[in-house]
Parts: structure tokens; C-alpha cells; sequence
């Protein structure tokens, strides 16, 4: 059970770093040819290329979710043994949840990201995760340890396994709400490009 979850957070943070490297990379890239201003200057709707992002991502993530079904099916197959066969149908059922998380967290990003820029959007990034690393160290030092000693991931997973009712249901609504955040994020987004276009002219 305990390697279950380990396999499920890894793949979690796999599939989270390869979205957000490809998401990085692009608005990267696209600041260095100067893609923005060239977008600006075409008669086109604005928000066309903020939505050109959103789509974009959102294609990261269908093709990623894709692949990694594919490679779970082709695993269930060749499994030999029930574990193997069970953790890798835990992960396959997972994916939806996972896929949700990646799309919230880059659903965050991605106004900063397109409203201050690539490096400003870069370094309050590094500022926040370093903010919380920080906290998390002084909680480790000086906060009440004791709650850590009432978390068991046996019994977590356990839960998880009694109450596949809940696991069902958020399989359904989680993609529903990861798909809300990320409009709102969208039209965030285009309200800070609009400033953006308007403070660089």
C-alpha cells in the first residue's frame, strides 16, 4: 500500500514537472522572439493569444494523460504478479485526479506568467516556493511535531480503498472544477495582458 502511494506521487510529480517545463519553455521562448508584440500588432482579438496559451497547455495535458494511460495498459498486461497489476490500476485510475492538480497549478501560473513576464513571473515563483520551504522549516523546528505522529499512510490508503464511492465522485467533479479554474484563470489572465499591452504602449 505505502509503495502504491509512493508510485502514485511520483508519477504525480513527474507528469507536474514535465507540464510545467513545457509551460515555462513556452512562454520562455515566445518573450525571446518577441511573439507578444508581433501578436499586439496584428489586427486580431488581443485574448486570441492568451487563449492560444490555455489551448495549447490543455493539449500538453490531453497528449500527457494519454501516454501515460497507454503506458499503464501496456503495464497491466505485462504484469506477473497481482501487486504489480493493483498499484499499476491504482495510477491508471488516478490519472484524472493527477491531471486536475498539474491543470490548477499551472491554471496559478499562467496569469503571472503572461501579465508580468517570463522572468518577474520566474523569480515570484522562486520567491513563494522558497516562502513556503522556509515556513515549513520553522514549523519543523519550533511547531507541534506531535500531529505528524497521528498521520499513518497505511490507513490513508485504506481509507482510499473502503470509500471508492468518494474516489468515483471525484473522479467526475474534480475535471468539472479543474476546468472552472482554469477559465477564471483565462479571463484573468486576458484582464492582466490588456494592462500589460496598455502600460508598454
Amino acid at each position: 500500500k505505502i509503495f502504491s502511494m509512493f508510485m502514485i506521487i511520483l508519477v504525480g510529480g513527474l507528469y507536474g514537472l514535465v507540464a510545467n517545463k513545457i509551460e515555462t519553455d513556452l512562454i520562455h521562448v515566445d518573450e525571446a522572439k518577441k511573439q507578444k508584440q508581433y501578436c499586439i500588432s496584428l489586427p486580431v482579438n488581443k485574448k486570441m493569444y492568451v487563449a492560444s496559451k490555455y489551448v495549447f497547455m490543455l493539449v500538453v495535458f490531453y497528449v500527457v494523460q494519454s501516454f501515460l494511460a497507454l503506458f499503464c495498459s501496456i503495464m497491466v498486461i505485462n504484469c506477473q504478479t497481482t501487486v504489480c497489476m493493483n498499484i499499476v490500476s491504482i495510477i491508471m485510475g488516478m490519472l484524472p485526479i493527477i491531471t486536475t492538480l498539474v491543470m490548477v497549478v499551472s491554471a496559478v501560473e499562467l496569469p503571472f506568467f503572461i501579465g508580468i513576464g517570463y522572468k518577474k513571473g520566474t523569480f515570484l515563483k522562486q520567491v513563494l516556493l522558497e516562502g513556503v520551504f522556509f515556513v515549513f522549516i520553522v514549523y519543523l523546528l519550533f511547531g507541534d511535531l506531535t500531529v505528524f505522529e497521528k498521520f499513518s499512510l497505511d490507513v490513508f490508503v485504506t481509507w482510499i480503498e473502503s470509500h471508492q464511492d468518494v474516489l468515483n465522485a471525484l473522479h467526475v467533479f474534480t475535471p468539472v472544477i479543474g476546468l472552472i479554474v482554469y477559465y477564471i484563470s483565462y479571463r484573468i489572465s486576458c484582464f492582466l495582458f490588456e494592462r500589460r499591452e496598455l502600460s508598454d504602449d
